[in-house]
């Protein structure tokens, strides 16, 4: 089975294909990875987050409870010291969850943003604070939100670093803790009814997000690797039309010797047409033939004439003597 054309012309260049595969698989992974502190980094932007969850409370939650207790007050009489009304008022509880997505717009406000640069140092591109009201169970992840209504808020640190994400969420929790009792501090706000921010979870980073670093470097090498292919088809497209170049150039170098050749005939004879090959056998063999007859003829004749000749000489020494 004959090979295709382009088969065979990748074949003749395996070298040159070597070649480019290698430099391919060198390009991707400059092209993918880089060098910084002695450590192999890819150079895709990738993500960190890490999230520290806080709890909306009271200074004296009712979780553990199955029903808040009344509380009853006594209020004297004008008219009569001794009698007493009694009055039972029961507190009105602010719902915490409603609360939570306020919470959450000031956890991540550019005062809580400044505050942390100070003490982190400034962000970098891709750093930054951000806060979200849970909906989900513990296990349950906010970009998907759920259907519950909590009293939790968490608070996020993104970088590019699981290290500098978990230490950006942790200092934005503190200082938004350290905003809300400031807060509290001016307005007055009695403490038995203070608002209180329970950590239930230290930040810790996940997995990163962004883009695959592999993706760069199959791109590239392939595309390099392409590059290669195209240059050995093209090199031996252009060796095969030399070629065929070349092979022409000979067949009419010879048509012209042969032409040169004809043209060096004498003119006479290219008039004569050739005889047919049977009657030239024919004309060779008679001619053969009456040679061969005339042969014994001539000798005949040449015995003749000797034998006159010595008559002759006979002759002529008779007469003398």
């Amino acid at each position: 089975m004959e090979q295709p054309t382009y088969l065979r012309r990748l074949l003749n260049q395996k070298v040159l294909l070597i070649i480019g595969f290698v430099v391919a698989v060198a390009a991707g992974l400059l092209a993918g990875f880089t060098v910084e502190d002695g450590q192999i980094q890819p150079r895709a932007d990738r993500s960190y987050m890490a999230s520290s969850t806080v709890l909306l409370t009271s200074p004296q939650p009712d979780y553990f409870q199955v029903e808040i207790p009344g509380e009853t007050t006594a209020l004297p009489q004008s008219d009569d010291p001794e009698a007493q009304e009694v009055v039972v008022q029961d507190p009105t509880p602010i719902n915490l969850s409603d609360s939570a997505i306020i919470l959450a717009y000031m956890a991540s406000s550019d005062e809580v943003a400044a505050e942390v640069a100070a003490r982190t140092g400034d962000f970098e591109d891709g750093e930054g604070i951000s806060a979200v009201r849970r909906t989900t169970q513990p296990a349950g992840d906010e970009q998907f939100g759920g259907r519950l209504t909590l009293p939790i808020i968490d608070i996020v640190g993104v970088a590019t670093s699981a290290e500098r994400a978990e230490e950006i969420a942790a200092v934005a929790t503190t200082v938004f803790g350290e905003m809300v009792l400031a807060q509290q501090e001016e307005w007055g706000v009695a403490e038995d009814i203070r608002l209180s921010l329970d950590e239930l979870n230290a930040p810790v980073a996940g997995d990163p997000e962004g883009g695959n670093p592999a993706i760069p470097v199959v791109v590239v090498t392939v595309g390099v690797f392409l590059l290669f292919v195209a240059l050995a088809l093209i090199i031996e497209a252009v060796r095969d039309r030399r070629r065929r170049r070349t092979g022409s150039d000979e067949d009419d170098v010879n048509d012209d010797a042969g032409a040169d050749d004809e043209d060096d005939v004498p003119h006479e004879h290219a008039d004569e047409v050739p005889e047919p090959v049977e009657e030239r056998q024919k004309e060779l063999v008679g001619a053969g033939s009456a040679e061969a007859e005339a042969a014994p003829r001539s000798r005949r004749r040449r015995s003749a004439h000797d034998d006159f000749d010595e008559l002759l000489n006979r002759d002529d020494a008779a007469s003398r003597a």
